[in-house]
């Protein structure tokens, strides 16, 4: 979630607007720099994010309801406790279909689904390099299926389990695949 806020921050940056990415940031922060609006930015559950709920309830007065809670959720949540009051107070924008799915099990109201969005002069960049890259690959790995992944290196996205499942296919195919991964 964090290259996410950083990417909406480049963006916002780049329209006129000035964006700060506060991690943590206590009420009295928030008082002091009096932000037109706010997004929230926080994987959601309800059982771990109650004090956030009420934390975004108390800002949400501050800048006068110019505020959304963008989240993604792991899996299935517990209804239970998607039922605490403070989560009417919350505007939930979603990230994924699978999330809007997840948060409406629970109980919960999404108001939109937006997903990561795409920051154009990143993209041109790699673009540029994409033909000379593929070149190379194709080039150095002749006669090999060739996987790119681009994730971040967190645990939850297993990229351990991807080198085991590839070592494995490798191991049944003739050493046929590569997998290069941008973390």
């Amino acid at each position: 979630m964090m290259a996410v806020a950083e990417d909406l921050m480049l963006v916002a940056a780049e329209h006129g607007h000035t964006a700060h990415v506060l991690t943590d940031v206590d009420f009295n922060v928030l008082l002091a720099r009096r932000p037109d609006a706010v997004i929230f930015f926080y994987p959601l559950d309800p059982v771990m994010s109650a004090d956030k709920a009420t934390y975004y309830y108390d800002v949400s007065k501050l800048v006068e309801k110019n505020i959304v809670w963008y989240t993604t959720v792991e899996g299935k949540l517990i209804r239970t406790y998607a039922r605490e009051p403070v989560w009417k107070y919350v505007e939930l924008v979603a990230n994924s279909a699978y999330t809007q799915m997840r948060l409406s099990e629970a109980g919960l109201t999404v108001n939109a689904v937006v997903p990561h969005g795409v920051h154009r002069s990143v993209t041109e960049k790699a673009l540029k390099l994409a033909s000379s890259m593929r070149k190379r690959v194709e080039s150095e790995f002749k006669d090999r299926v060739s996987f790119l992944v681009v994730s971040s290196d967190h645990p939850r996205k297993n990229l351990q389990g991807l080198e085991q499942a590839i070592h494995k296919l490798n191991e049944k195919a003739g050493d046929r695949f590569v997998v290069f991964t941008i973390t």
